[in-house]
């Protein structure tokens, strides 16, 4: 498991907090006075009773705003996974990493891969949670030098061997992903893989091992 973590930095200037306390301060007076005799009480003076309530309340806020806002910038823990022939890892979400499974290309399909001068090639399986159901392919990715990767291109056909997801070092990394909808989208399967769907086109999503 590789964690990985966003901090979040909240600011708010003094002057946007005192305006917001006179604002409260002053709508409180009408109010403020027929609650005098349960501040008093509360062991509170009455010229400070409406301060001290009107206080608590901008606290209260104020912590609870800071604490969602803190709480939005949390990111969930990430997990490597090996694509290995192909020298890059790819970044998923932790609790959805057991579920994935890498292979070789298999069929008649692995042909072409090879004879456009492909470097190395990795199948990527989603096994779902719902053991009645069989393990799909999930992506494909492929390492080419670039040069053999452009003239592999058709403008007039889609990628055959996937999205330019990552070019660097006269390589490329291509990634050809699922075009439809692999299982329900209303089931925990089908959200799972929505989930990584999400990230296979990032180029951040994945990391050079060599």
């Amino acid at each position: 498991m590789v964690p990985e973590r966003s901090i979040c930095l909240v600011s708010i200037h003094p002057s946007l907090f005192m305006k917001s306390r006179m604002r409260v301060v002053q709508r409180s007076r009408g109010w403020i006075p027929r609650f005098q005799e349960k501040v008093s009480s509360w062991g509170t003076n009455r010229a400070r009773g409406p301060r001290s309530f009107s206080t608590r309340i901008l606290s209260g806020l104020f912590a609870l705003g800071a604490a969602l806002a803190l709480g939005a910038c949390a990111s969930s823990p990430l997990a490597d996974i090996s694509l290995a022939p192909v020298p890059y890892a790819m970044k998923v979400p932790g609790d959805l990493a057991p579920r994935l499974s890498t292979g070789p290309i298999e069929g008649p399909f692995r042909e072409e891969v090879d004879k456009a001068g492909a470097l190395a090639a990795t199948t990527v399986y989603f096994n779902p949670d719902d053991k009645n159901l069989p393990r799909t392919i999930f992506l494909t990715a492929y390492f080419f030098p670039a040069s053999k990767f452009d003239a592999a291109q058709n403008p007039n056909e889609p990628p055959r061997f996937g999205a330019d997801v990552v070019r660097t070092g006269g390589t490329v990394l291509g990634i050809a992903g699922p075009h439809d909808t692999i299982y329900d989208p209303s089931t925990s399967s089908g959200r799972d893989v929505a989930r990584l769907h999400e990230r296979i086109y990032k180029p951040s999503t994945y990391r050079r091992l060599r």
